[in-house]
């Protein structure tokens, strides 16, 4: 099925729905930092660890700690994996250390490359096929597990980079980019994370870059989705927080059926990833 996207008529719809955080910008923004400040206050640990993509979602979650606890509390960890992340998402992350000014000695570069490729070896040895999905997911969770020793030493807590949009769609890779010690974003639709990237000047080259989970050569999030971004949050935005129920997307909101079909299905079978695993209560 080809990628869908917003058609014209529903153009004023989406406007109504970025208009919903145009109004209330400065609220949402002092709401996350409040949660930030929270979150570590709390924990009694006052350094940040974060993964440096070069994406949109840890460069603005990156600016908004800044913000919120001040650069020399931002840690941030570069994790290439060679002949899957681009020259390009160096390039970008290096950008964002250089916008927020975070000192060099919060700024590591681990590669991932050996420790991915053994981890797959010794599947192979075992007779285990690993997948692209599989490969993937090795790769995120490989990310996920060298940012906890950091915080460990730093004093440090992980912070998740996911926003509403991937949480809702189960997007992500659960012990993968999907753990962390507690998640600022996942408030926000992707569509806002640009639009809070905007209203905070984050780098241009940044905010247009297309999204990519950097998993395979090649890959990006709407080709992955079979949607864009502005589809699918207009269509979660008007379900979740207006009620819309699934018929009234169809018939008045003018999503084809088989686009919704597949949006609920994704929901659903990866429902699983925002639970906590199942835990025995034995009674006597």
């Amino acid at each position: 099925m080809r990628m869908y996207k917003l058609y014209d008529r529903q153009k004023d719809i989406f406007g109504k729905f970025e208009e919903s955080l145009e109004k209330n910008i400065e609220i949402v923004m002092k709401q996350i930092v409040e949660f930030m400040r929270t979150q570590q206050r709390n924990a009694k640990r006052p350094k940040a660890v974060v993964g440096f993509s070069g994406g949109i979602d840890s460069s603005l979650t990156a600016t908004v700690l800044v913000r919120a606890l001040g650069r020399e509390n931002v840690i941030g960890v570069k994790m290439p994996y060679q002949g899957v992340s681009s020259n390009a998402s160096i390039k970008y992350a290096n950008r964002i250390i250089d916008f927020l000014q975070l000192p060099a000695t919060n700024v590591f570069e681990i590669p991932i490359t050996e420790a991915v490729d053994a981890t797959l070896v010794g599947l192979a040895s075992a007779g285990i096929v690993a997948l692209p999905l599989d490969v993937g997911n090795v790769m995120a969770r490989e990310r996920m597990k060298n940012l906890y020793p950091i915080a460990r030493v730093y004093n440090g807590m992980v912070v998740d980079t996911c926003n509403k949009t991937e949480v809702l769609l189960g997007y992500f890779t659960r012990y993968g980019d999907g753990a962390s010690d507690y998640n600022p974003m996942g408030g926000i639709y992707k569509t806002q994370v640009w639009q809070l990237a905007r209203y905070l000047k984050l780098p241009s080259e940044i905010i247009v870059r297309k999204p990519s989970a950097e998993l395979s050569l090649g890959q990006n999030d709407e080709d992955d989705l079979g949607i864009s971004y502005a589809a699918v949050d207009l269509m979660l935005w008007l379900a979740n927080e207006n009620n819309v129920k699934q018929r009234e997307l169809t018939e008045k909101y003018f999503y084809p059926s088989e686009v919704v079909e597949m949006i609920l299905q994704r929901i659903e079978g990866n429902r699983f990833k925002n639970e906590l695993p199942p835990l025995l209560g034995i009674k006597l």
